[in-house]
């Protein structure tokens, strides 16, 4: 089974490394590298203005916890939250159009070892956009901070691409006509949107044990804990990484009995 599913990525792998997948992976790494460029660059100007020399304090939070948080979202949360949503969603339904499904499925344990092995792709391609742009980007906040804040980002997109792409492939293998659509609203709504509403059912959610780890790993200096724990979390870092470790294998297990059980209608020209 591992032989199979390592020998899908490889041949996958060669076969995603075209102009457009190559183009789309150079977009998802330059787009938050220039936005936090000129966030940087926003907050050197401010460094250097009355505002700063007036409120100290809020420079700092500026400078840092503010900046550690855009990184976040953009890369961990929307860089390759985008590169699995159009790599791993759409993994099982373009077998179907390609039909090359039913020569899969003639195989022992075939659906599985195409499901995992264009997983695993997904995830590579997604998470080597999240830490290229994550080292760009400690690169741009300079010494020392840049170094924890690059670790800290890479180890999120890592978790982030594992966690999404899970999250994606069940969705693909449930809905597969649709699946982009519907994973992208599941996105904004629940991931976006719920998972940062101060209750218990964001708990549920990738994004708020993702922001735990953050606040755990980067010196956010966030005021008002009382206030924020429903946010971030009062979890540690073991607690955090268990729980995503328990999502990624539910995730994963859910769409391959999903696939393995379900009866796929094969179309057929007329």
């Amino acid at each position: 089974m591992i032989h199979a599913i390592l020998s899908v990525f490889a041949f996958e792998y060669r076969r995603s490394l075209t102009y457009g997948r190559l183009a789309t992976w150079l977009i998802l790494v330059l787009v938050p590298v220039i936005l936090m460029g000129a966030v940087k660059l926003a907050t050197t100007q401010i460094e250097g203005g009355e505002f700063s020399r007036r409120n100290p304090e809020a420079q700092e939070f500026i400078a840092t916890t503010l900046f550690y948080f855009i990184a976040y979202i953009l890369i961990p949360q929307v860089s390759c939250m985008l590169g699995l949503l159009l790599w791993a969603t759409p993994s099982i339904h373009s077998e179907l159009e390609g039909n090359t499904w039913i020569y899969l499925t003639m195989r022992p344990n075939g659906k599985q070892a195409v499901l995992f092995g264009k997983y695993l792709v997904a995830v590579f391609w997604a998470f080597s956009s999240g830490a290229i742009a994550s080292i760009a980007v400690g690169l741009i906040q300079g010494l020392p901070d840049g170094i924890q804040l690059a670790w800290a980002m890479i180890r999120l997109s890592f978790l982030a691409s594992l966690c999404y792409g899970g999250l994606y492939l069940l969705i693909g293998v449930v809905v597969m006509k649709r699946a982009i659509v519907v994973a992208l609203a599941y996105s904004l709504v629940i991931e976006y949107a719920v998972s940062y509403i101060p209750a218990t059912v964001n708990q549920l959610t990738i994004s708020y044990r993702l922001r735990g780890l953050l606040s755990h790993w980067l010196p956010l200096h966030l005021e008002g804990k009382d206030r924020l724990e429903l946010l971030f979390g009062t979890e540690t870092v073991t607690e955090q990484l268990l729980f995503l470790a328990i999502i990624v294998l539910v995730l994963l297990s859910a769409a391959s009995l999903f696939l393995r059980f379900r009866e796929i209608p094969m179309e057929t020209e007329a």
